[in-house]
């Protein structure tokens, strides 16, 4: 039925304009109800009202329309999950029964009464003088009537009995009135304090954490009749009511999400069960095979939503959970969704690395945007930590010895020897691939005689910390093009040891004060921990060692803190942040 088109009689204005002139009046905003909207409400409505930030949709009740309770709850279910009320507006208010239910779910309802019609023209009275005749003439046409022969005394007796059985017949007909409406009174509040029970009993018997409480217990239950022990339920609450007119996801779409919003749970097992009550579900959950299974692993977790029509869903699984390092040694050699806390700001983001290693990752952070870890990409087509190309390496002494004055050396001159033995040994050659940057162990650089910028800067930094030496290993930029070099610290001066001198022209070591200006470091990194710039790494330092410009982040403490608990819903759209790993 379309309701802008309802006529109203002649001479009688509208329900709609009336309601808009009864809103208005009230200080509300109007607007017209759209197409699209109409198309999503469950009945449509005649336009929407606005008052202080709250929105309404405004409903107006005709004597013709039949609203079901059915209909009316999935309007008001729909427009609440939206942050919009219901206003129903009316001229003789709405059926009792849906009056309570309105209620119980704060709906608000406008009683608009019909103005009278007007009254009819005033027509001559009876009495009138056109109906008396002329004064002096006789009044032919009356006939006259002989009055009555009752004695006085039996007129007024009769009077007297009559006047006490209209009063009396009076009297009971309004105590029975006010009785009556006392009654209806009595009969509506009852009834209505029974619905609200009823409705309060139906929320708490079917929301989403008794379920939740009752599948829990009978999960446990059935795995101590087996003989099995405890199981322990994921901490991950995804327990959500799933909105009228909505849909139970399917059990692919469900896995997405479960591992969207903990990147650490790996599902053994999973169904989809769906009854009509909790009893009919829970004896379900008790009958599903892998509950009884010893070697499952003892972690579940499930999610429950009421769907439209009643039925009760729910997604029970079995799985494990992966600490922030198992995460990270699956995704390294075989790619996948892992999770990181920021040593910049202590928040957790989710990263994706793929499967085949080909550049170096270094994972932002979603919320300081800071780096947060570094990847190098190895000669096997995976990943490692960068502090784990360090492998601890020791130049054969034969080789340094070769660049050692024979009366003995100075710490600088001993470095000054490491840096010599391998530019002799190891020439600078670009990657073969040019799809591909990887970085090579030191004892493979040495091996092979050549390696590219990161592959001898590593060698040489691995070399200096075995020999004793505080060094770094530096990636960032030289001149705007991608570089990496060696950082060593030295008798209290830092130095820049250059392994491509044929890239670079440095034929020697270079103190960082006077030079420092043509690098820019992202990062350092030596066996233990990687440093990572407290601000953008956009311009270059004179100090790489310098807590006030670097950020020490111990691995070992870093992917070994507890992951996060937090509570993820069932939405349409990804409930986490998945930001891919780059450069």
């Amino acid at each position: 039925m379309d309701f802008d088109k309802l006529e109203s009689p002649p001479g009688r204005e509208s329900l709609q304009d009336r309601a808009r002139a009864h809103l208005e009046g009230r200080h509300y905003r109007l607007g017209p109800a759209t197409e699209a909207l109409n198309r999503a409400l469950p009945i449509p409505v005649e336009f929407q009202a606005d008052l202080k930030g709250q929105r309404f949709v405004v409903k107006c009740v005709d004597d013709t329309l039949d609203i079901g309770e059915a209909k009316f709850r999935a309007l008001v279910d729909f427009c609440s999950n939206h942050h919009v009320k219901v206003m129903m507006v009316s001229e003789r208010g709405v059926p009792a029964d849906l009056a309570a239910i309105a209620e119980v779910l704060s709906v608000q309802i406008i009683t608009l009464a019909q103005k009278p019609p007007p009254l009819p023209p005033k027509e001559t009275s009876l009495f009138s003088t056109s109906h008396l005749a002329p004064v002096g003439q006789p009044k032919s046409n009356q006939v006259s009537l002989p009055p009555l022969s009752v004695p006085p005394s039996a007129s007024l007796k009769r009077r007297s009995r009559r006047r006490p059985f209209y009063l009396s017949f009076a009297i009971f007909l309004a105590c029975a009135a006010v009785i009556g409406w006392s009654a209806h009174s009595v009969y509506k509040k009852v009834k209505h304090n029974q619905m609200v029970m009823q409705e309060n009993e139906r929320i708490k018997t079917l929301s989403p954490a008794n379920v939740t409480e009752q599948l829990r217990a009978g999960i446990a239950e059935a795995r101590s009749i087996s003989g099995l022990s405890s199981p322990i339920f994921d901490q991950n609450n995804f327990a959500r009511m799933i909105p009228p007119r909505g849909a139970m996801p399917k059990e692919k779409t469900l896995k997405e999400i479960q591992v969207l919003a903990n990147p650490g749970f790996r599902l053994g097992a999973s169904t989809l069960l769906k009854a009509p009550d909790l009893d009919s579900l829970l004896s379900q959950v008790k009958a599903w095979p892998p509950l009884k299974d010893p070697a499952t692993d003892v972690q579940f977790g499930h999610v429950t939503a009421l769907e439209q029509e009643g039925n009760l869903w729910a997604w029970v699984y079995t799985g494990k959970t992966l600490s922030r390092s198992q995460q990270l040694d699956e995704a390294l050699t075989g790619g996948g969704i892992f999770s990181l806390r920021c040593s910049h700001c202590e928040k957790d983001s989710t990263f994706e690395i793929s499967a085949h290693a080909t550049h170096l990752v270094s994972p932002i952070c979603s919320h300081c945007g800071l780096a947060t870890h570094l990847f190098g990409p190895d000669t096997e087509g995976d990943y490692r930590r960068a502090c784990n190309f360090l492998t601890g390496f020791k130049l054969p002494e034969s080789s340094i010895d070769k660049h050692r004055p024979p009366e003995g050396c100075t710490p600088k001159q001993d470095v000054m020897a490491h840096w010599k033995a391998i530019l002799d040994r190891c020439d600078y050659e670009y990657d073969s691939s040019v799809d591909r940057d990887v970085w090579k162990l030191p004892s493979q650089t040495w091996e092979e005689r050549v390696g590219d910028c990161e592959d001898t800067s590593i060698l040489l930094t691995d070399a200096l910390i075995s020999s004793g030496y505080e060094a770094r290993v530096a990636f960032g930029h030289w001149q705007g093009e991608g570089h990496a070099w060696c950082v060593v610290k030295v008798e209290g001066r830092q130095y820049i040891l250059e392994t491509t001198q044929i890239h670079t022209g440095a034929a020697g070591m270079r103190r960082i004060i006077k030079v420092g200006g043509e690098y820019v470091a992202r990062g350092t990194f030596d066996r233990d921990s990687i440093y990572l710039r407290r601000n953008a790494a956009n311009m270059s330092t004179l100090d790489y060692f310098s807590d006030n410009y670097w950020l020490k982040m111990d691995v070992k403490s870093n992917e070994d803190s507890p992951l996060p608990h937090g509570q993820f819903g069932l939405q349409p759209e990804q409930p986490t942040s998945r930001k891919q790993a780059s450069l």
